[in-house]
């Protein structure tokens, strides 16, 4: 396997296709690593009826200003149009996902084939298709599949908690130790299995994409071509995550610089609305008009820019899975080198 000649050729695609870029950029914003933020109020004290009017407080220009606690009905609504729109964002999220999946992978194949370049409206043309569709039902059975391995193996962990129902003093111990020790082997075990799994999964979308397969033969397909050759998917996922690493460490500097104008370009604006409403207003007011303005800038600069930024890592990663598979495929009928080649077919059923 010629990897070398693969990740350069992938490096060409990423710099020169930049149509991909867009696709990169769905891939990077829809598909990374999700995040969490906890709650709690963090030793500050709220009452509604510090916002009423009292001497401790300054509201020039607002006479008459009342806060009071909303009403349970209110909160249900507002319950209901955040949960809404978050559903909305998921549905939409997962759209733009496997759409963008479907049209990068296409797209770098289809130039491999025919050497042209075409625009991102065309390429959103290939990814609006059926096989996004079975693309995230592939992921979905997959998912399924391996919440219900998780749950068995974590319910055979527990198991030897039952005999904290006796009461023999030994039996309650060893049972939490062989718990404790179960737990994390089974841990261990579905870290690995799950990374594993993400890279034969690489396969199996583009069984889906590029052989046009439906759900169970794009799976069979994928599973079978990592069986043929695991050493050379090891190597190259291997060998991807550190270009990863090197990427990211790469690009701290750049990430700084981002920070920094994302400061500067949400602050400017955030400290002209202050300014406008402390000529009105004392108080919060001006600070918490402020933060509406920069909070919502800050974020917005900072998603867009990591955004390209990982997005030129994803065009890369799915330009190198795209151009391996197509090598698996040639060495499967016996030739070689299909950079700039063509796709062997591939003698497999088609589902509909």
């Amino acid at each position: 396997m010629e990897y070398t000649q693969i990740l350069k050729r992938a490096y060409e695609i990423a710099r020169d296709y930049r149509a991909l870029w867009l696709f990169g950029f769905l891939l990077a914003l829809t598909s990374g690593a999700g995040s969490s933020a906890g709650s709690g109020n963090n030793g500050i004290r709220f009452d509604a009826r510090d916002f009423r009017r009292g001497p401790d407080f300054d509201f020039r220009g607002f006479p008459d200003f009342r806060f009071d606690a909303p009403s349970m009905e209110a909160i249900w609504s507002l319950a209901i149009v955040l949960i809404c729109f978050i559903v909305l964002l998921t549905v939409a999220a997962g759209i733009a996902r496997y759409v963008a999946e479907n049209a990068i992978v296409r797209m770098v194949n289809d130039y491999e084939e025919s050497g042209v370049k075409i625009s991102a409206r065309q390429g959103l043309k290939l990814g609006w298709s059926r096989t996004a569709l079975r693309l995230f039902l592939i992921d979905l059975l997959v998912g399924l599949a391996f919440a219900l391995a998780v749950i068995l193996l974590l319910l055979l962990a527990a198991a030897p908690l039952l005999a904290f129902l006796t009461d023999v003093v030994a039996l309650r111990v060893a049972g939490g130790v062989m718990a404790a020790g179960l737990g994390i082997l089974f841990g261990f075990i579905l870290v690995v299995a799950g990374i594993l799994l993400a890279q034969v999964m690489n396969l199996v979308r583009r069984a889906c994409i590029l052989e046009d397969l439906g759900v169970m033969d794009a799976l069979r397909r994928g599973f079978a071509l990592a069986r043929g050759r695991p050493g050379d998917v090891l190597i190259m996922a291997l060998i991807l995550f550190g270009i990863a690493i090197g990427y990211m460490l790469l690009m701290l500097p750049v990430f700084v610089l981002i920070l920094i104008v994302a400061g500067v370009l949400s602050g400017l604006p955030a400290l002209l609305v202050g300014g406008l409403f402390s000529l009105f207003s004392q108080g919060t007011l001006p600070w918490i008009a402020a933060g509406v303005v920069g909070i919502p800038l800050f974020f917005l600069v900072m998603i867009l820019s990591g955004g390209f930024l990982g997005g030129l890592l994803a065009t890369f990663d799915s330009s190198a899975w795209t151009l391996l598979y197509r090598e698996l495929l040639a060495l499967e009928k016996g030739g070689k080198n299909t950079l700039h080649g063509h796709l062997p077919a591939a003698d497999v059923s088609v589902e509909a």
